[in-house]
């Protein structure tokens, strides 16, 4: 009886510790890298979002190339997930205000800390 309930231990112990081998994946689907839009439009953003595990937090921004957020267009929003995928659908009003060239920046974590970032640029005109 007892090497049974050992056995048992260590099947259920193996089974519940799957390893998070990889990180998250982001699918940006739209808009296209490089599109044109006017000030004023609406961009309607849609990503597809994985992991192997779990996923944990999105992070979603529009600023320079680097990150970093920019006087004329503040646009942030931040959501807790929760499963292995998540479909991603935003839309974003460009200000009058805004200049040439930004950058929608995605961050994702996963369950196990692992962090995936992709950007796209967006081109604004008169």
């Amino acid at each position: 009886m007892k090497n049974i309930l050992f056995i048992s231990f260590i099947t259920l112990a193996f089974v519940s510790c799957k390893k998070d081998k990889e990180s998250p994946v982001i699918e940006i689907v739209s808009p296209d890298n490089a599109m044109t839009f006017s000030k004023g439009d609406t961009i309607l953003l849609e990503a597809n979002i994985s992991d192997d595990i779990d996923l944990a937090k999105l992070h979603a921004h529009v600023g320079d190339e680097n990150g970093n957020h920019t006087m004329d267009f503040m646009w942030e929003e931040e959501l807790d997930l929760i499963g292995k995928t998540y479909h991603y659908n935003a839309s974003i009003i460009i200000p009058e205000t805004v200049e040439m060239v930004r950058y929608i920046h995605l961050e994702v974590t996963d369950a196990e800390s692992k962090i995936t970032e992709e950007k796209i640029m967006i081109h604004i005109m008169e």
